[in-house]
């Protein structure tokens, strides 16, 4: 049976406080002090790195039991990239090559993806006609700090939808964006349904997707995927911060360093001839 570590990467220092991971900073609040500790920052937890993962590491090592200890929304893939995965009030969705989405088995594993523990959020509306590029450009400007992980909910309707999904790899693994090339297109129209996405700050690069990666699912759970296009309906958008990230790695593997050639695949963009190199 495969095991695993968590790592903590970041801790900030919010209004004077200094907020450890978890683990630490529960034991100092037990060695220091008898008052109640101040709850630790929201925290994106990240199972695996994404160079380590689009090298072609596509084995699950953390099952989805288990995933849910991490967080109730989130997106990333399962073994074999074996379609997407879609998190929303702490349901998870296997979005598999025909665009359906059903409940994960529980004992099914992932060997990437983010999830949080989705907080109630003030939600402002979208304008329609909006572009992927013209949403991202949205949320920039209500959600400034480029430096931490944002958590992204658009629910409503949406003129078009371009997703993807993709049939499990067969071994040996390629690496992602060979993979990719079989991705499976489908082309949806006002449909109603809410949009799962993640915001990773620049200095993630390597380790994470930089800038934005959305999943999606209709309302009806009849559709899903990864998001290589949009154009907004009307529809609601709200966020979470998340000055906390946590890496889930699995035991005895070795990471590639951030410089190794899977890094490139961190910036591609979508294009007719491209994939997008995200699960």
């Amino acid at each position: 049976m495969k095991t695993f570590k968590t790592v903590a990467l970041l801790g900030l220092i919010i209004s004077g406080a200094l907020f450890l991971p978890r683990t630490q900073a529960n034991g100092l609040e037990q060695a220091t002090s008898s008052t109640p500790p101040a709850q630790p920052p929201q925290a994106m937890v990240q199972i695996s790195t994404f160079n380590y993962f689009a090298a072609g590491n596509y084995d699950g090592f953390v099952s989805i039991a288990d995933l849910h200890r991490y967080g109730d929304f989130g997106l990333g893939t399962f073994d074999r990239v074996d379609g997407e995965m879609v998190e929303i009030d702490g349901k998870i969705y296997q979005v598999r090559a025909d665009g359906k989405p059903h409940l994960a088995a529980e004992n099914a594993l992932t060997p990437f993806a983010n999830v949080t523990f989705w907080q109630p959020a003030t939600t402002v509306p979208v304008a329609p006609g909006l572009t992927i590029a013209q949403l991202e450009t949205q949320i920039d400007q209500i959600a400034p700090d480029q430096n931490i992980f944002v958590a992204i909910r658009v629910e409503g309707n949406f003129q078009t939808l371009k997703l993807r999904s993709e049939e499990p790899a067969v071994k040996p693994y390629p690496a992602l964006t060979d993979f990719l090339k079989g991705q499976i297109v489908f082309d949806l129209k006002n449909t109603s349904g809410t949009l799962v996405g993640i915001r990773s700050p620049a200095f993630s690069k390597g380790l994470n997707v930089v800038g934005y990666h959305f999943h999606f699912i209709s309302t009806d759970q009849q559709a899903g995927g990864h998001v290589l296009e949009l154009t907004t309906g009307s529809a609601t958008l709200a966020f979470n911060d998340d000055p906390l990230w946590e890496l889930v790695l699995p035991e005895n593997s070795v990471v590639p360093q951030a410089t190794s050639p899977a890094t490139a695949l961190a910036t591609i963009n979508v294009s007719a001839s491209v994939p997008s190199a995200t699960p």
